[in-house]
């Protein structure tokens, strides 16, 4: 099992930019995030390796737990 943002929740990217998980995606290689943000009127959406996305500055993260059962 691992942890990670749940779509939906609230993030920071960049340090200070505050941004939407669109997307997650479990990869051989790790997981990464789709990521929503607003640079004044435009919508950007990327994909995020997962050390690059952070919690939130102002709240608290949601995480989920996402695991196979064999």
């Amino acid at each position: 099992m691992i942890t990670v943002f749940k779509p939906g929740s609230k993030v920071t990217i960049g340090g200070d930019i505050a941004a939407t998980v669109k997307q997650v995606c479990l990869q051989s290689d790790g997981v990464t995030y789709e990521i929503v943000w607003w640079s004044e009127r435009t919508r950007n959406t990327q994909w995020f390796a997962d050390f690059e996305v952070n919690a939130p500055k102002d709240g608290k993260p949601e995480l989920g737990k996402v695991g196979f059962v064999s």
